[in-house]
């Protein structure tokens, strides 16, 4: 299509004494192909995350600082790769959501991610490849079965597809369906958020109070998919009711997900960036004429007539 420019971006995880030669690789073929590359170094250092989890975050975060206004992201999952993410969801006990694996078009970085290979599997995409010439890196942790995804890919995938050869399609038949019944309820619960949800984006506890659990576990959910949270599991939910939103009302209650914490204030739910305690900082306030700059990114303080 003339009316459509291409960039690539490579990102450099620095896991592999190779990483360098991948790097050389990308450059001689958008050389090549005359396509401008981008090459973005990412450190891992999340805590609490895996080394697969930390490694797709820091791609994904690379990603969104390299869009340009007016781009969309384009990225190669295959069926092979929804049947594997699929079966990672099921692994960990995920709803719908989870299960839905991964969509093919969907809002990314304030644009979109579009995955178009998702219906073709790794090896129609391989004898494509083989029969156009193309050369490509084969990255030799693929081979390590320590990881969950590649223990699937080369252990239980084969084995399932050589008792059913189609069951990576039907995997990802039941991930759209799971989609499908989570967009559904996204539209049924949308007039219950938009109630407990206020304007500066916490969740009021009040309107909560009479619901089924079932529901309310959706709407909190919701309500931290909103914020960009990573997803609790289903303990993690009953905590955040029982020991935050019920806690007594003396108590400052506390939930930490990741790198940011779920707090309870009067009688909403805040989800902050957690930062580490500021008991014993002082900060001199020279005129209360002007707010008062708080340490750590906490905000202001300032003083008001009346």
């Amino acid at each position: 299509n003339p009316g459509v420019t291409l960039r690539a971006i490579h990102v450099h995880h620095g896991l592999s004494a190779n990483a360098d030669a991948w790097v050389t690789h990308c450059e001689n073929v958008c050389q090549q192909w005359q396509v401008p590359l981008v090459v973005e170094r990412v450190q891992l250092a999340q805590e609490g995350l895996g080394i697969e989890a930390q490694a797709r975050q820091a791609r994904y975060q690379a990603f969104a600082r390299t869009l340009l206004p007016g781009e969309v992201l384009v990225t190669a999952q295959h069926l092979d790769d929804q049947c594997e993410t699929f079966l990672l969801a099921l692994k960990r006990g995920s709803g719908p959501a989870g299960l839905s694996a991964m969509a093919e078009v969907s809002e990314f970085a304030g644009t979109r991610l579009i995955r178009p290979l998702l219906a073709r599997t790794r090896g129609e995409l391989e004898q494509w490849a083989l029969a156009h010439g193309l050369r490509w890196i084969e990255d030799e942790s693929n081979q390590d079965d320590s990881y969950d995804r590649n223990f699937l890919r080369l252990r239980v995938v084969p084995l399932l597809q050589q008792r059913w050869p189609h069951f990576a399609e039907a995997t990802a038949r039941s991930a759209a369906l799971c989609a499908e019944q989570e967009s559904l309820l996204d539209e049924l619960l949308a007039d219950d958020l938009a109630h407990c949800q206020t304007s500066q984006g916490t969740l009021q506890i009040a309107p909560m109070l009479a619901m089924s659990d079932a529901r309310r576990a959706a709407i909190i959910r919701r309500w931290l998919a909103g914020q960009n949270a990573p997803m609790p599991s289903r303990d993690a939910l009953v905590r955040i009711w029982q020991e935050v939103a019920l806690a007594r009302e003396d108590a400052s209650p506390c939930l930490r997900l990741g790198a940011f914490e779920i707090r309870r204030y009067q009688s909403q739910l805040w989800w902050i960036k957690s930062v580490t305690g500021q008991s014993e900082t002082i900060v001199p306030w020279q005129t209360w004429l002007q707010p008062l700059e708080l340490p750590a990114g906490l905000g202001s303080v300032q003083l008001t007539a009346g």
